[in-house]
């Protein structure tokens, strides 16, 4: 197999300027009655979530409960 170009060119690594700043918000979770979720719905939060009866989640909740002063030092969740 041929290569053709720069055989030692490297990659560069892009990040924006500036920071994101990220929102605070209310530890809740509400899934509707019209939401359908193909798996079992894990969270953790200080409060359990408020699910409709008539939401389906194939594989049920789980809660993990964060003790109450976690909300102030709770690093933002990768779901």
């Amino acid at each position: 197999m041929a290569v053709s170009g720069d055989q030692q060119a490297s990659a560069v690594q892009f990040s924006p300027a500036g920071t994101v700043p990220i929102p605070s918000v209310q530890p809740n979770i509400t899934v509707a009655e019209s939401a359908r979720i193909g798996g079992t719905l894990i969270y953790r939060s200080i409060t359990e979530a408020s699910v409709s009866p008539t939401a389906h989640i194939t594989g049920g909740t789980a809660f993990e409960p964060l003790p109450s002063s976690a909300t102030s030092q709770a690093a933002p969740s990768t779901m």
